[in-house]
């Protein structure tokens, strides 16, 4: 019996069918996975925004002693042939603007997103431990946020690294007779007759003055900070006056105990280059820098002050206190980020960086630019720094290699076995062009009003550091005014006094928190020329107020602090270059994450 073969095969048109299905369904799963892949970079990146702003926070959380006084925002201004930066209140904490030209030569980059408010007021330090440098004994200090921007062949390098000390204790007196000057921490002033006197000492001294004067239109207006000589007195002979600044033209005189005074730290020099002078055995307000520049302007921050400082008591307005500095930088670029790390007990002596994919020379920026180093400059093609925080000592390139990629820095043995547990700073930058800023309220704010016409405000507004009492001429009469760089910011009112509607006593407050607001919908245009201010209101705390009362002591409010600290993170996934523009246009894709909390700055 024959037997038949039943199996049957594939035609070709089902092979094909089968084909289809396939590749649909392939499709459709590739289709999948962008999303998914998106949905995981943005994870990644959120959580180390969250990392670099926590490890920030607990940076300064541990240096409360540290705290400055507030972070400003800056802009150019034209001097001679040359720029120099101004302070600025009228740039709103989350702007990230991006610049494609800048005036008197400025590169763009430097007033752009969160470089636009880099200006540190009042870092304080009291005088550290001395130590060993290259150059002697020394009391060294790192500044929280350098590298810093600083021209040492500026004649106004001394406004953009300004050292000074407590404010002295004033005493009004007569020119027309010899002044009364007690102690090196006081000095006496007379306004009418423009002079001023300091406790003679042995040796030549500067002071930095800030004082206001009236215009010929009554309005108090502000000179910029002002340095006093002072040559090497006789204790015998006493005090002798000498002439406060020339009032600019038109001033009608100076506005009585509108002035401040502080001793300045004198520079030294450079330790580094060689060319910085010993210090002095008896005046403790002296200082060098330890490191030259990188570059012509950029600084890495590292301050030397002379050791006889440490543990001095100095006469303040207070009374004595601690001999300290109150430190005001520019810091060259929020993009630059700083992370502490302490060096492993043990081999393998590798430390882990916050972030990854480091930028190396070389390789090509989401902007479609070669990096050029962390100073933005080829003649200073570095793209790594590490310091140790305790000798201020540089580390060098031949101690370590750099896993860009991973983020990741291996010493070697010999320098690990000899710096075990010391605690290193690591300068760098990453693709992505991650940035980290701080943004404080201001530590105290002073009222702000005209002399002549208390119900207005100041011809030039408002800074950094004022607000201004709303009346309902001028504003709401339940606000307290400031300037829109403090709009999201938190303050703490010491004492105030308000009126209630239907009660004839004023009430007393103590210790109110308010949130500045920070709708721009709401901003006022009250300032000169309609310029936007924002404000607290009492009402949000208080809703039957219906005033602020000066019939009390003479003022609404006694005591405004700053007291909120945010850390501020961005980072970008590209941007957007338009050619047809010279220079081309960046619009560069921003993310940020912010970390709120309240600091306050502590004593050491």
């Amino acid at each position: 019996m024959r037997r038949h073969n039943t199996t049957n095969g594939m035609t070709l048109i089902e092979v094909l069918v089968v084909m289809v299905v396939l590749v649909v369904g392939i499709f459709a799963a590739v289709r999948l996975f962008p999303p998914g892949l998106l949905t995981i970079k943005q994870t990644q990146e959120q959580t180390m925004a969250q990392r670099l702003a926590t490890e920030e926070l607990d940076r300064w959380e541990a240096h409360t002693a540290n705290l400055p006084s507030g972070v400003i925002g800056i802009a150019p201004v034209q001097v001679g042939s040359g720029y120099a930066y101004s302070y600025v209140s009228n740039i709103p904490p989350w702007d990230l603007t991006d610049f494609t030209s800048a005036p008197y030569g400025v590169d763009p980059y430097f007033i752009s997103d969160i470089n636009r408010i880099r200006r540190i007021i009042g870092e304080t330090i009291k005088i550290p431990v001395p130590t060993p440098t290259v150059a002697g004994s020394g009391s060294i200090y790192t500044v929280m946020e350098g590298p810093i921007f600083y021209n040492p062949n500026d004649p106004n390098s001394d406004q953009e690294l300004s050292i000074t000390g407590s404010p002295l204790a004033r005493s009004v007196q007569s020119s027309a007779n010899l002044p009364v000057v007690g102690r090196p921490g006081a000095y006496a002033i007379d306004y009418a007759g423009n002079a001023i006197a300091f406790y003679p000492l042995p040796y030549s001294r500067n002071y930095t003055l800030t004082i206001s004067y009236y215009d010929n239109n009554g309005q108090v207006l502000t000179l910029p900070p002002q340095t006093i000589f002072v040559p090497p007195g006789n204790t015998v002979i006493g005090p002798v006056w000498q002439p406060l600044p020339n009032l600019p033209t038109g001033a009608i005189g100076w506005a009585p105990e509108s002035d401040v005074v502080a001793r300045k730290f004198d520079y030294l020099g450079d330790i580094q280059d060689g060319t910085a002078l010993p210090f002095s055995p008896l005046d403790p307000y002296q200082y060098k820098l330890l490191q030259s520049n990188d570059g012509p302007y950029a600084n890495i921050g590292i301050l030397v002050f002379n050791p006889i400082g440490y543990n001095r008591n100095e006469p303040s307005a207070t009374g004595p206190v601690p001999l300290v500095a109150h430190i005001d930088y520019t810091v060259w670029d929020w993009h630059i980020i700083r992370d502490d790390r302490t060096m492993p007990a043990d081999p393998p002596y590798t430390v882990d960086l916050t972030l990854n994919h480091l930028k190396k020379i070389g390789e090509i920026q989401g902007d479609n630019t070669p990096y050029e180093g962390l100073f933005r400059d080829t003649q200073v093609p570095v793209d790594m720094m590490i310091y140790n925080l305790n000798t201020g000592e540089r580390i060098p390139p031949t101690d370590y290699t750099v896993d860009y990629r991973n983020g990741v820095v291996q010493f070697n043995n010999s320098f690990g076995n000899s710096h075990a547990g010391a605690t290193f700073r690591f300068f760098y930058e990453a693709h992505g062009a991650w940035g980290v800023q701080i943004q404080k309220a201001y530590g105290v704010y002073t009222r702000a009003f005209n002399p002549n016409a208390p119900n207005q405000l100041p011809a030039t507004g408002l800074v950094y550091d004022q607000y201004f009492v709303g009346n309902g001429t001028v504003g709401s009469p339940t606000r307290l005014y400031f300037p829109i760089c403090d709009a999201g910011k938190t303050i703490v009112l010491n004492n105030f006094y308000y009126k209630v509607s239907g009660q004839t006593t004023p009430v007393h407050g103590q210790n109110q928190a308010f949130q500045i607001n920070s709708n721009p919908a709401l901003f006022e245009s009250i300032g000169p020329n309609g310029s936007p201010l924002t404000w607290i209101d009492l009402t949000s705390q208080y809703p039957n107020a219906t005033g602020w009362d000066f019939s009390s002591v003479g003022a609404a409010a006694i005591g405004v602090q700053g007291v909120s600290f945010e850390v501020r993170v961005i980072w970008s996934d590209g941007a957007d270059i338009d050619q047809s523009s010279n220079p081309p246009t960046i619009n560069w894709h921003w993310h940020h994450y912010e970390l709120n909390t309240f600091l306050t700055r502590t004593t050491n």
